[in-house]
């Protein structure tokens, strides 16, 4: 699972707003999660050592979408909850029925 965080590098910048306790998404450019990016680091060289395949899955926001094309252009092929793999191509398949392939 792959999961669209404030970038570490940008913390001062984000905000919580005082009504709802919420993270105010707008202050800090997204990215994926270091933690997770190791992880999908690590199963890609699983994947390479011992074969199979490796699933991305997110349920993120409508503005996450490039936090996940940058998962999948890490050289993981998608499969499973919203995206698909085609013979020749990789794609992410969106919940409002958009879809994205990594350049």
């Amino acid at each position: 699972c792959v999961k669209p965080v404030p970038d570490p590098k940008h913390y001062d910048q984000i905000t919580i707003d005082p009504e709802t306790k919420l993270l105010e998404r707008q202050g800090a450019p997204m990215v994926i999660n270091p933690v997770d990016k190791n992880a999908i680091e690590a199963a890609l060289q699983l994947k390479e050592r011992f074969g199979g395949k490796v699933v991305l899955v997110s349920m993120a926001p409508p503005d996450a979408r490039e936090t996940l094309i940058e998962g999948l252009a890490m050289g993981q092929p998608a499969h499973g909850s919203g995206c698909s793999q085609g013979d020749k191509h990789t794609s992410l398949h969106f919940a409002d029925g958009s879809s994205s392939r990594p350049a």
